[in-house]
């Protein structure tokens, strides 16, 4: 999350994608996709493909 934090520090955006690849948690993720999906366009196809990289990544227990 620091980097996120650092990030948003130096004016910089921080997006969907970002906060997607600072996730630590399997349940924060999965609250966090279907937050995004409710969204009127829903999910782009490089977010749907980050979520499912990232979900598989911590249920490996990879980080």
């Amino acid at each position: 999350m620091s980097a996120l934090l650092a990030k948003a520090r130096a004016g910089q955006v921080v997006t969907l994608l970002d906060k997607i690849a600072a996730e630590t948690s399997v349940e924060e993720l999965d609250g966090m996709r279907m937050a995004a999906l409710t969204r009127t366009e829903g999910l782009s196809t490089s977010e749907a493909m980050a979520f499912a990289l990232r979900r598989a990544e911590l249920l490996k227990g990879a980080r």
